[in-house]
């Protein structure tokens, strides 16, 4: 249930209207968080943070927090405070998903023998 009117994912897209970012411009976190407190103070900065990661298609966390693939893609994360918006012609998307954990120890067995130069797993790769 959205505190105001609005949830924040939509107010996202509501602060990148009032910004007037064009391509290329870079976004602070701190501008971010400077455009819900005058405007939407009760948002808390954890809400805010997580949706610009929510809304960032190579950020590596992103799969924590539901992102829809498409819709979701809004921002480009360049590092850890400075964001743009995305574009799908030029940004390489980072579409990561969760791979259930028997799979993970397998890719990571398999990696820990070829960088062993082992064949096989053996008692030392577990």
């Amino acid at each position: 249930m959205p505190i105001y009117e609005k949830p924040v994912r939509l107010l996202m897209r509501d602060m990148v209207k009032d910004m007037n970012l064009v391509p290329g411009q870079v976004l602070t976190r701190e501008h971010v968080l400077t455009w819900f407190r005058q405007r939407y103070p009760k948002i808390k900065t954890g809400t805010i943070a997580a949706h610009l990661l929510r809304f960032s298609p190579n950020a590596s966390s992103r799969i924590h927090y539901n992102a829809r693939p498409g819709d979701d893609d809004l921002f480009y994360q360049i590092d850890g405070s400075n964001f743009r918006l995305y574009d799908p012609q030029n940004d390489p998307a980072r579409r990561l998903t969760k791979l259930p954990r028997s799979l993970r120890l397998q890719i990571g067995v398999r990696c820990l023998c070829e960088l062993s130069g082992s064949r096989r797993p053996s008692a030392t790769h577990l």
